[in-house]
């Protein structure tokens, strides 16, 4: 196909992958308020077993929560697995959009007039 029918369509996942983004955002904040609440409920000692593990989830020492050397809490090492999984995505959406040479049909369809 063209270049510009190429380029709509990489256009068109971009701005979809786009919205994704802004979603994520929005619930990224989301979940920042959402712990910042719970650590006020634990200050008043009203905490729940439930909200007790949500901020364990916030907080960077809990168990596998060491990266590299570095403490990370399990939210932000899924926040980081989700950046790269996007990353990755639109690599190789550009890439089997503009470079991959793709081949015909693995089974060759012809169609023919029958007598």
């Amino acid at each position: 196909s063209n270049f510009i029918a190429k380029f709509a369509s990489f256009a068109f996942v971009s701005l979809i992958l786009a919205m994704m983004l802004v979603i994520l955002f929005g619930a990224q904040t989301t979940q920042m308020g959402l712990i910042d609440r719970l650590r006020e409920i634990e200050s008043a000692g009203e905490i729940t077993a439930a909200g007790r593990a949500v901020l364990a989830n916030a907080q960077p020492d809990t168990p596998f929560s060491h990266l590299l050397g570095v403490s990370y809490s399990v939210d932000a090492i899924v926040r980081v697995f989700l950046w790269i999984g996007l990353g990755v995505v639109y690599l190789g959406l550009a890439y089997l959009t503009f470079l991959h040479r793709w081949t015909p049909d693995a089974i060759p369809v012809s169609i023919e007039k029958r007598p």
